[in-house]
């Protein structure tokens, strides 16, 4: 059985949200990897990840959404990470990843947080 990453992407105005499904792990992170860089190269600059579906997060995983941050930042954006299941949201807090990157309960309040943000740039 192979377990695979599936990503959807859903633009709320300027937020491109990305909900994840299945594992972000060696094998699936190029994917995810792929899909920020060539949404920062196209000009996006907050990205929410819906981590709810995902079952297994890697330190691939890891890298993947830290490299993905640095990108959106240095184009003066962010990435926020949103309703990671309890066994993703222990390895984000054992990394520290908790305070590097925002996590959010929902999409919803990740999104809404930037659009605030938006409005005092």
């Amino acid at each position: 059985m192979t377990v695979e990453l599936r990503i959807a992407e859903e633009q709320r105005g300027d937020v491109l949200l990305l909900r994840l499904v299945g594992r972000l792990d060696v094998m699936h992170a190029p994917l995810c990897d792929k899909v920020i860089t060539t949404s920062a190269s196209r000009g996006v600059r907050f990205v929410v990840i819906d981590l709810s579906g995902v079952e297994y997060l890697s330190s691939a995983g890891l890298r993947v959404l830290l490299a993905g941050s640095k990108a959106l930042e240095s184009r003066s954006g962010k990435l926020l990470l949103a309703g990671p299941a309890a066994p993703v949201l222990q390895v984000l807090k054992m990394s520290g990843f908790d305070r590097i990157l925002p996590i959010f309960l929902t999409e919803d309040e990740a999104v809404e947080s930037l659009r605030g943000r938006e409005t005092k740039q």
